[in-house]
């Protein structure tokens, strides 16, 4: 599904991303009158631009995303995310200071 990804013009930062689904669970097209208003009411309209994408939207958990003000092109990269509880108690760590405690 296509969705409209907002961003800041100067450092191409995603602040806010959009898809329109009609009642039927198909995609609608969003005018650019629609488009003003939405982000209007996130952030200053005049200090961010759009693409429309069909990047599938992922968690900023796991990527992160943000449009190359050069060239409008979105960019995603995966995050190493760091081993959670479980995980550490599975390799033996508590995450403290093995030697101090």
């Amino acid at each position: 599904m296509r969705r409209y990804v907002f961003y800041d013009r100067e450092t191409g930062r995603v602040v806010h991303t959009h898809a329109a689904v009609g009642a039927e669970g198909r995609e609608v097209e969003v005018s650019p009158e629609e488009l003003a208003e939405l982000v209007g009411r996130v952030v200053d309209p005049r200090s961010v631009s759009w693409v429309l994408t069909d990047v599938n939207p992922i968690s900023s958990r796991v990527a992160e995303q943000w449009v190359d003000p050069a060239t409008g092109e979105l960019e995603v990269r995966r995050v190493q995310r760091p081993a959670d509880r479980a995980e550490r108690r599975r390799r033996g760590s508590t995450g403290q200071d093995q030697e101090g405690g």
